[in-house]
């Protein structure tokens, strides 16, 4: 997969139904071949009307084979799929793991008085622990919770 590709977001999660789509599609493939739509509806949190919905375009694009009443089969061209499109998301999430999460730095640190969540800080280390205090210091940050005087 090209970097461009790594970067863009998966066309799974182009739109609500893709998403959805490719759920449901997962789901059949954990179920089968006994398959509870209303379990499925539960379990992604979509109604049964729309997991029916689903479940008739899988087995129109021949992604799903009917056998019968609530028992189906994910088909080599559904495997297929699923299989793409979850390469595309591992892909994607390791880019979101490696490149934007782990830029991202949360350290605790000792409220000197009380700070609410969002307020810019100054860190001063004393006694080699990390201190918050909202009226600076030798490095700035920002605070993700809000805390009393004393909480880490």
């Amino acid at each position: 997969m090209a970097d461009s590709d790594r970067d863009a977001p998966p066309e799974v999660l182009d739109s609500k139904r893709d998403a959805t789509r490719y759920q449901v599609l997962v789901e059949i493939a954990a179920r089968q071949p006994a398959v509870s739509q209303h379990e499925i509806a539960d379990t992604i949190g979509v109604t049964s009307q729309a997991v029916s919905d689903y479940v008739r375009d899988l087995v129109e694009h021949e992604y799903v084979d009917k056998r019968g009443r609530g028992r189906y089969e994910v088909t080599k061209e559904g495997v297929d799929w699923l299989i793409s499109r979850t390469d595309n998301l591992e892909a994607y999430l390791e880019r979101v793991t490696s490149d934007v999460l782990g830029s991202v730095e949360v350290d605790a640190a000792i409220a000197v008085e009380p700070i609410e969540e969002g307020t810019e800080v100054g860190l001063v280390m004393r006694d080699g622990v990390l201190h918050a205090d909202p009226d600076g210091g030798t490095a700035r940050a920002v605070a993700v919770t809000s805390g009393d005087r004393g909480d880490a």
